[in-house]
């Protein structure tokens, strides 16, 4: 189960993306990427039916639904500089987090 507050902290392969382009004025609405099947540092590879494409993270917004524990699925949208990084080294930002938050 992913909660809203530890997204952008988890791995997001097998999550279906919507993105927006901060740099390209053509992309004024979120439109649907796809699928993310890889991800390394700098870069999200998403598959759209039969292609794939690699995005740029610091370069979109993007925006996911997640389902919530009382049923109900909840938007939620995030800067790519925000999921900057190896997903290993994410994970481990919440922990850092929760022992903050017990001194």
């Amino acid at each position: 189960m992913r909660d809203v507050k530890t997204f952008i902290y988890l791995d997001l392969i097998g999550i279906e993306l919507y993105a927006k382009s901060k740099n390209n004025p053509n992309w004024i609405v979120f439109r649907f990427i796809g699928t993310v099947i890889d991800e390394t540092k700098h870069t999200l590879r998403v598959k759209n039916k039969e292609q794939s494409k690699i995005y740029i993270k610091n370069q979109y917004v993007f925006r996911s639904w997640i389902d919530q524990p009382n049923g109900i699925k909840k938007m939620i949208e995030f800067d790519g500089n925000k999921i900057k990084g190896n997903p290993e080294n994410r994970i481990k930002l919440i922990r850092k987090k929760n022992r903050r938050k017990l001194h």
